[in-house]
């Protein structure tokens, strides 16, 4: 019996839409705790200031590499689960609205309750709420509010122009999506060499750069523009689109996991112990990033199709809510306590029960607010499934051309 596809549903090669990947569902936790542990201890956990400074000094630099991590994530996550040569840029800004937004929505309405509305001038606060602040080269406007947002708002940015970037990019060849893929890793990593022959201009102190627990003087226009600035950042998300094309073409290199670990590990170490800020925000480990993430990739397509995922996995989803509803549990954690830190036993006991705080606001932001809304979407933009030519196609079936993915911010 003959199995040949009907004439004219073969799509060309790397467009069709990805299965589901739980090694990177996986490795989205241990990112997302690295973030979240490096925010509670910058509050303020240690009573001792110089245990204070050293822990926060090191957690804070292994953040800005988890960062630089779900930036790629990003546009891997879109690419794959992406289908065709071109997008609808409405049906999937829809898509992209509901997923994001009613959970910012809700962070921020905390935040400005809590201490936003009298601690920030009013443009600086509808800033956040427009989620435009990562343009504003300005530290007290792109971490206000709500300060995780900031991620968010290059995160639209992206979106905006993502169906544009993936019809130009299926349409090039293997060969120009490997040389694209190490001359943006090369962009990334000579942008903070350039801003590093330049003068630094206006400067801020922040805790979360420093050397042996001393902070120093960060200049504010190179940290914007090598850690904030959507166009930046862009290149990050660029990177992840190029790594899933290229799995899904069957042409990335055979690179076992450990590989890339070993290759991002002394990035790592690098970064926190003796990289300067500009280079440990992303360049430094840019390279392990993406050979991780496509490394990891690669191993959920190799996973034999009856093998379950790992039930942890499904807890990459919250990810994006333990994101956005950290900084609010923080600040009421912080406002409570007059900004004392904790000495003994009792700082971890802190620490666990901040993190436990932030699981539960996170699941019953999904059960409440993301999933019905999801579900709604589901069912208004309902598609039916193409049928051979003289068979009626079926009702109420959903296809989306634009991925139902998760969020990935959880930076």
């Amino acid at each position: 019996m003959s199995t040949a596809r009907p004439v004219g549903t073969a799509q060309p090669v790397g467009t069709g839409r990805g299965g589901n990947l739980p090694g990177l569902s996986l490795a989205r936790l241990p990112a997302s705790f690295f973030i979240l542990t490096s925010h509670v201890v910058g509050v303020g956990l240690f009573a001792d200031q110089v245990l204070q400074s050293h822990v926060y000094g090191a957690l804070s630099k292994v953040g800005y590499t988890s960062v630089s991590f779900f930036i790629v994530l990003s546009g891997f996550v879109l690419t794959w689960t992406s289908r065709g040569t071109s997008l609808d840029w409405r049906r999937f800004m829809s898509r992209r609205v509901v997923k994001v937004i009613p959970v910012h929505l809700v962070a921020w309405v905390i935040c400005a309750a809590l201490f936003a509305a009298t601690a920030f001038p009013l443009g600086t606060v509808l800033a956040n709420l427009f989620l435009v602040q990562a343009w504003v080269p300005d530290h007290t406007v792109y971490f206000a509010v709500n300060n995780p947002a900031w991620t968010l708002s290059v995160e639209i940015c992206f979106y905006l122009v993502f169906p544009f970037l993936y019809r130009g990019l299926v349409q090039r060849s293997t060969k120009a999506l490997r040389i694209l893929t190490v001359v943006l890793t090369a962009v990334v990593v000579a942008l903070p060499f350039v801003l590093s022959l330049l003068p630094d201009g206006a400067t801020f102190q922040s805790p979360g750069m420093n050397y042996h627990g001393v902070p120093e003087d960060i200049s504010e226009w190179k940290f914007w523009l090598v850690y904030v600035c959507p166009a930046a950042r862009m290149v990050e998300s660029v990177l992840g689109m190029l790594i899933a094309l290229l799995l899904k073409r069957g042409a990335w290199p055979r690179i076992p996991r450990w590989t890339a670990l070993v290759v991002l590990a002394p990035e790592v170490y690098v970064a926190t112990e003796h990289a300067h800020f500009i280079f440990a925000t992303s360049a430094v480990g840019i390279t392990g990033i993406v050979l991780l993430i496509g490394a990891v990739g690669a191993g959920d397509l190799r996973r034999p199709a009856d093998r379950p995922a790992p039930a942890v996995a499904r807890f990459g989803r919250f990810t994006f809510g333990v994101y956005m509803y950290q900084w609010p549990l923080l600040w009421m954690w912080y406002l409570h306590r007059s900004g004392h830190g904790y000495s003994g036993v009792e700082a971890p006991i802190v620490y666990a029960g901040i993190v436990a705080l932030t699981i539960a606001a996170t699941y019953l932001s999904y059960q409440l607010v993301e999933k019905p809304l999801d579900q709604r979407w589901r069912r208004r933009n309902a598609r039916p499934r193409q049928a051979p030519a003289g068979v009626p196609a079926p009702t109420g079936v959903p296809t989306d051309t634009a991925a139902p993915a998760e969020p990935v911010h959880a930076r």
